[in-house]
């Protein structure tokens, strides 16, 4: 039985629309790593476990990226796991969901605080 992705999730999710930076550390459809430089996707929306965002890399499930994004004029690293990912139905574009493997604790606490700032603005608490 296959599960949707909105019954995976493990928290609720706000909409979000900023730019990450990111780098492929280990990829299945990239030749040459040690070459790769950061590139640019659109972060669509996030948890505190995640966030999904429109690249333009074939991202597969398993890929490593290292990320790097601004919230509230916080910079925030974190090296994270490709869950899903699909090709956008539209253009050139993958849509993909990672997790956050390794997140700095304070930057955890951060990014906490900015979600229940968010569910508070959203009315989803």
């Amino acid at each position: 039985m296959k599960i949707s992705i909105a019954e995976r999730r493990k928290a609720p999710r706000i909409p979000v629309d900023f730019g990450i930076k990111y780098r492929i550390l280990r990829g299945k459809n990239i030749q040459k790593l040690e070459e790769q430089s950061y590139r640019i996707g659109i972060a669509k929306n996030m948890s505190q476990y995640g966030i999904c965002m429109s690249v333009p890399d074939p991202l597969e499930e398993g890929d490593i990226i290292h990320i790097n994004f601004i919230i509230k004029d916080r910079e925030i690293d974190a090296f994270c796991s490709i869950i899903w990912a699909e090709k956008e139905p539209e253009g050139n574009m993958y849509e993909v969901g990672f997790e956050f493997d390794f997140l700095g604790h304070y930057d955890s606490l951060y990014l906490i605080q900015y979600m229940v700032e968010m569910f508070t603005k959203y009315g989803m608490i």
